[in-house]
């Protein structure tokens, strides 16, 4: 019955986006909340022209995607064509739904348990078991992830990446989850900050499914660092490649460059547009350092207060790079938000669900509203855009604070539970 209704869910969200595809294609593809200088695929064509015409796809100020991306989608329209691109993003989302599903499936096994041993509620187990099935549904019919495939982002495949990261982390497999992290990390840079984190995953798996006598004492350095430096193995490894294959060292400039010094100052729904658009010059590289690699900072005193959550910790992670990276779209957090169902016993405590959720809603309608009277009405300026920047910024704080918040105060009834 459960594969039935798992077959049903993706028919629907083939349909939606099939649907969408033929009807919304051109409207939701230009839109800057789905689409960003670095995940446009109107510009992956333009790469794939360039190398078609045997010319340098980096040459000018326009292609910022991965040189291993384009080459496979040179090779692919020329297989297949253009119009069979449409069918790559679809297959890709719903496989990408598929893991998440056999992801939460595999948490539920081996995490879940050991979760409960400690847990100060109770949980109807027809609720559990429906868990995989809800974070299926929240990640097909997301309204987030559900555009962002039909504008063609390379979103997708980061997002895809992440999430055989993820999947493959709850298998105790850390070399293949350190590839598919090095994966994202060629694809859009940020994930290299979740690499330290894999470590951690694959060490709670294996202690929750060794025998007692065969169970290691955590070791946050010895479990954190060997998956890193095969993060940083693949990577390099992927770089390389498109060296031979490009003849040119370039692209790291014109694609990693770009996205740390914030080139394009085209509006999108984060906050570093607005803001590198008015700072000083001369005060633009110290601020540039700040904004980038604060995110450095998070993973490990959030594995130090959190060790023994580390799914949760990753997740968090997740949330902060969506809110915190130079090109967000709102792909970016429609993922977090899919994995959100997996913690669902983690986050009883959880006190602004209504209001986040209001808070997007009202955003995807306010979004459009405000371009349109900055861009084409002319009855507004910048700054009406800019202040729904603020408020997404604001919701996903409050998201990530309030989330942490709720399993503090989870540990802490628990704890005193245990003592009364």
């Amino acid at each position: 019955m459960g594969g039935a209704k798992v077959g049903i869910a993706l028919l629907i969200g083939f349909a939606i986006r099939f649907f969408l595809f033929h009807t919304a294609y051109e409207s939701l593809s230009r839109r800057n909340e789905l689409v960003t200088p670095v995940t446009s695929f109107s510009r992956v064509r333009e790469g794939v022209f360039f190398l078609q015409l045997n010319g340098d796809p980096y040459e000018g100020d326009v292609v910022h995607a991965a040189p291993l991306l384009l080459i496979f989608f040179d090779w692919f329209t020329r297989t297949f064509s253009l119009e069979f691109v449409q069918w790559l993003y679809i297959g890709v989302d719903l496989l990408a739904a598929v893991v998440l599903y056999q992801t939460v499936k595999r948490y539920h096994q081996v995490i879940f348990p050991e979760d409960m041993k400690n847990s100060i509620e109770t949980f109807l187990p027809s609720v559990i078991d429906n868990l995989p099935l809800i974070s299926l549904c929240f990640y097909l019919f997301n309204p987030m992830i559900i555009c962002t495939c039909v504008a063609t982002s390379t979103t997708t495949f980061v997002n895809f990446s992440i999430l055989l990261m993820l999947y493959f982390a709850l298998h105790g497999k850390r070399t293949l989850a350190a590839f598919f992290c090095a994966v994202g990390a060629y694809l859009d840079f940020y994930p290299i900050f979740l690499s330290v984190l894999i470590g951690l995953i694959t060490s709670r798996v294996q202690r929750s499914t060794a025998k007692k006598a065969e169970q290691t004492t955590p070791n946050p350095i010895r479990d954190c660092i060997p998956p890193f430096l095969m993060v940083v193995t693949f990577l390099v490894f992927l770089l390389v490649m498109s060296r031979e294959l490009l003849g040119s060292w370039k692209f790291i400039e014109k694609c990693y460059g770009f996205i740390i010094y914030v080139w394009d100052l085209e509006p999108n729904i984060g906050i570093f547009w607005y803001f590198f658009a008015e700072v000083f010059q001369e005060f633009r590289n110290l601020f540039i350092f700040s904004f980038q690699f604060h995110l450095a900072l998070y993973p490990i005193p959030l594995a130090y207060r959190l060790g023994d959550h580390p799914v949760f910790v990753m997740w968090i992670m997740i949330a902060i790079l969506a809110g915190f990276r130079s090109y967000p779209s709102f792909g970016d957090i429609g993922l977090y938000l899919s994995l959100g169902p997996l913690f669902y016993h983690k986050l009883h405590e959880f006190e602004y669900g209504f209001l986040s959720a209001a808070t997007f809603l009202f955003l995807g309608v306010l979004y459009p509203i405000m371009w349109h009277m900055w861009i084409m009405a002319g009855t507004g300026n910048a700054n009406f855009y800019y202040a729904l920047t603020l408020v997404t910024a604001t919701c996903n704080g409050y998201i990530i604070s309030d989330s942490i918040s709720a399993l503090n105060k989870r540990k802490f009834l628990a704890k005193h539970q245990k003592e009364e």
